[in-house]
């Protein structure tokens, strides 16, 4: 199962990106060419965090998920898609994408520390928050299922 989910996270790396850049001229280039690469300038000033979550498997496709941070206004989003191989040689695609509710009431969600356990088909994304005096901060909580399903609150303990 690892070697074809290397696989398609290395066609979604190398996959073109399809969207528009505002760079403005004096932007500070990161590459040896000088240019910024299109996957980094296409993402947008709003996100704030990208990573992987897991692999997930169904009898029909299989993919990896990923999580997707957004501020805005001070505000975060959470959004998790589902990708799986878009067959068109294009690499992967968006299966399904979702907005989880909650997170838009924890505004230092973007500063916490991010740690996931994955497993085949769930995994679990824990968010740390940091206390400003070094003491225990709260922690929250993002489980991740197959496509769909995914569900944010505070950890437990």
């Amino acid at each position: 199962m690892m070697r074809p989910l290397l696989a398609l996270l290395a066609l979604t790396l190398a996959s073109p990106v399809a969207a528009e850049t505002t760079a403005s001229p004096d932007a500070t280039a990161t590459s040896e060419t000088g240019k910024v690469p299109p996957a980094v300038a296409a993402v947008a000033p709003e996100v704030a965090l990208v990573r992987i979550i897991g692999p997930w498997d169904t009898a029909e496709q299989r993919g990896f998920s990923r999580l997707v941070v957004v501020v805005k206004d001070g505000v975060p989003t959470l959004h998790v898609q589902w990708l799986a191989d878009s067959g068109s040689g294009q690499g992967a695609a968006a299966v399904e994408s979702v907005v989880v509710k909650g997170a838009e009431a924890v505004p230092s969600l973007p500063l916490a520390e991010v740690a996931v356990d994955p497993g085949r088909n769930d995994a679990e994304v824990t968010f740390a928050l940091p206390h400003p005096k070094g003491a225990e901060g709260e922690s929250y909580v993002l489980d991740v299922g197959l496509p769909g399903d995914a569900r944010f609150g505070p950890e437990s303990h």
